[in-house]
């Protein structure tokens, strides 16, 4: 890493020395060409002036005056001095030394070093009768000095300049580097929590079966699986690997949703194993509360399999509405609790009619009630065992749709590109015209259409390979008034907020049906 980060360093240094080198060869020239300039319209004037003054004194025939003139000329302001008559021939040159065509045939050096005016000289006003060309000649190299000497001043300026940016680059080369190092290890920590999930999943299962393992086996698995997970949540990018046993978030999350999918995932295991028929019956699917979704998803999971285990043959979830407060009646038909024994069942490490039962499950489920403001009770008798949940209402998100909307809508637009959705959709609103979409071009072509105005749509937001999200879709038909997003993400905190952000209206796939009942 430091290898890299020294060349990177250099890499970008030596690119930033060479624009600062540009810069100041570019200053260079420009502040040359300006001294140069500056001159040459300064010899210029000069030039004219001294023209106008030899071209009077020749027409009154003062030609000794003109020579003074022309002298003093090349004395004070200019290196040579020659003047031609009107054919071209060669009156004059200062200084005599010069060589009689150093006008014509100076030399390379002469050449760059030095610069020509010409002037031409008249006997009349308007300038129809020729006298003769007065080139004068000046000497450039001093504004070449010049222009070095301020970009020599300029560059020492500048040292402090270049040395400060060179800290800020190699600053933030620093913390572009340490912000790749910490993506990459999140990444290797996200791949380790995905490749241990099944392990710990397989683990967490084994010890809650309780098949052929003691006790004191099970308790060294669990503390095991505890260590383990708060290893995994210290990693960066810390998220919970298990939907039983990882911690999650507390915020507000839909009850309703929790249930749902503790149904549809473990209701099937139960019966397969313990033969328990479970139904689920959902008063409102706009109930929030603030609890942590997974540890939630397990109370109602230690309820479920102990009513089970407890020779129960039907189990009821019910989530109901009462005044401010959520409840949520787990109930079933097995054995009783007898009055003494109930007083206990929530304690730690107490455990009743299991041969093999550690006593957590239910102290668990107390101990996260109690930690959301929530409670528990417990009621049985020969006929019925009923825990009763209740949880703290929270606001109802502005993600979550107006349940309404839906049923007062006739012509229902299904875009999915699971044609099993499709197929469920058909049959839950079978009393509805419903048109369906795989594809958003699909989509798109009906509402290009003018006659399709009145309907309401349920579009997802994994299009598979489509290019296009359901959000974008929403987004750019503006139909945020006249569409619910569907999602299998329902819980994904990234999309929530954008949703949030676009005020979006958001539908786990699983709640569709209980939507369209309530």
């Amino acid at each position: 890493m430091d290898n890299i980060l020294n060349d990177k360093i250099k890499k970008n240094l030596r690119w930033f020395l060479f624009q600062i080198l540009s810069i100041q060869m570019f200053g260079l020239i420009l502040v040359t060409g300006i001294f140069i300039y500056s001159e040459y319209e300064t010899k210029s004037v000069m030039a004219k002036q001294i023209g106008k003054i030899v071209e009077g004194r020749i027409k009154n025939g003062d030609k000794r005056g003109a020579l003074y003139v022309l002298s003093s000329a090349e004395f004070e302001s200019f290196k040579a001095i020659g003047y031609f008559d009107k054919n071209g021939k060669r009156i004059l040159t200062f200084p005599a030394r010069l060589n009689p065509n150093y006008f014509q045939q100076r030399e390379f050096i002469d050449k760059l070093l030095d610069s020509t005016v010409n002037i031409s000289l008249f006997f009349d006003e308007k300038k129809t009768k020729k006298m003769g060309t007065l080139i004068l000649t000046f000497n450039i190299f001093g504004q070449f000095l010049k222009g070095c000497i301020v970009w020599a001043i300029i560059l020492i300026l500048t040292i402090p300049l270049i040395r400060r940016y060179r800290s800020l680059i190699v600053d933030n080369i620093e913390k572009e580097m340490s912000v790749r190092e910490a993506l990459f290890a999140e990444k290797v920590s996200r791949q380790v929590r995905h490749d241990l999930a099944g392990a710990m999943q397989q683990i967490f299962d084994i010890t809650e079966k309780k098949d052929g393992i003691e006790r004191t086996q099970r308790k060294s698995l669990l503390s095991a699986i505890s260590r383990i997970e708060k290893t995994l949540q210290d990693l960066p990018g810390n998220k919970a690997i298990l939907g039983k046993v990882g911690k999650s978030k507390e915020r507000e999350h839909n009850i309703a949703y929790i249930l749902k999918s503790f149904y549809d995932q473990v209701t099937p295991i139960l019966k397969e194993k313990y033969g328990v028929e479970v139904e689920l019956k959902l008063g409102s699917i706009n109930l929030f509360s603030k609890v942590q979704g997974n540890d939630f998803f397990r109370v109602i999971q230690n309820l479920v399999e102990n009513a089970a285990t407890a020779k129960a043959s039907d189990i009821k979830i019910e989530l109901q509405d009462i005044d401010d407060k959520i409840k949520i009646r787990v109930s079933n038909n097995g054995d009783e609790i007898p009055d003494e024994i109930r007083a206990k069942i929530f304690d730690n490490g107490f455990t009743f009619g299991k041969k093999d039962g550690t006593g957590e499950g239910l102290s668990f489920v107390k101990d996260k009630l109690d930690s959301w403001s929530g409670s528990i009770d417990c009621t049985s008798d020969q006929k019925e065992t009923c825990f009763i949940i209740s949880l703290k209402k929270s606001a109802i998100p502005s993600y979550h749709p107006n349940e309404d909307k839906l049923i007062n809508s006739n012509k229902l637009i299904l875009v999915d590109d699971d044609s099993n959705i499709h197929e469920k959709v058909h049959t839950l609103f079978s009393d509805k015209s419903i048109l369906s979409f795989f594809k958003n071009y699909e989509f798109k072509t009906f509402l290009d259409g003018s006659e399709h105005q009145d309907f309401f749509a349920l579009v997802d937001y994994d299009l598979g390979k489509d290019s296009k999200n359901g959000v974008d879709i929403i987004k750019e038909n503006n139909l945020f008034d006249k569409a619910y997003l569907l999602t299998a993400n329902y819980d994904e905190e990234t999309l929530i907020k954008l949703c949030e952000q676009s005020n979006i209206k958001v539908l786990p796939k699983n709640l569709v049906n209980f939507l369209y009942e309530s």
